[in-house]
């Protein structure tokens, strides 16, 4: 913890109300705005069909065929 403190000396400094400079806006502005965002649209990117990841699908057609058995009659006394 003492690490810590020590290491952020430079913002402990600050006085408050202190306009922030432009290194510390581009970090935790823009930094963390695009880490944001590319946690928000990377999903989009990545399983759609821009991806790089992504290859053509083979099957042109496919045929389904269902059959059901049912041995038991029912009745019903109405």
């Amino acid at each position: 913890m003492y690490l810590g403190w020590v290491g952020n000396r430079w913002y402990l400094e600050k006085t408050l109300g202190e306009q922030t400079g432009l290194i510390d806006k581009c970090i935790f502005g823009v930094a963390i705005a695009s880490v944001v965002l590319f946690l928000l649209i990377g999903p989009f990117y990545i399983f759609s069909s821009y991806s790089p990841w992504v290859k053509a699908n083979p099957v042109l057609s496919a045929n389904l065929m269902l059959n059901l058995l049912v041995k038991k009659q029912v009745y019903a006394d109405i």
